[in-house]
């Protein structure tokens, strides 16, 4: 959010516009993958909200964990020796 406070972007939308509870959903689910991490300094940025009126309610994260066990995996060390790389052994627990 570039330094915004999630009441200064909710400040900058109409009371009644549906994309408030959008902006509060997509902080939460980024907080949650500790993406964003909330801050007390209290500066202010410099530059307007350029583009928030023109943005649409659909705030969406996808998230993929299907290679998260070979991303942390030793390429050299944790491969099924017949199989070989991307193949990890049975034995996981090393």
């Amino acid at each position: 959010m570039g330094g915004y406070s999630v009441d200064a972007v909710l400040a900058a939308l109409p009371a009644d516009d549906a994309r408030r509870s959008a902006v509060v959903t997509l902080v939460e689910k980024l907080a949650g993958l500790e993406l964003i991490v909330a801050t007390t300094d209290g500066a202010a940025p410099s530059v307007a909200l350029a583009g928030l009126d023109s943005a649409g309610t659909d705030f969406g994260v996808e998230v993929f964990e299907d290679l998260t066990e070979l991303l942390v995996a030793d390429p050299v060390h944790d491969v099924d020796a017949m199989a070989g790389w991307p193949h990890r052994p049975e034995d996981k627990d090393r």
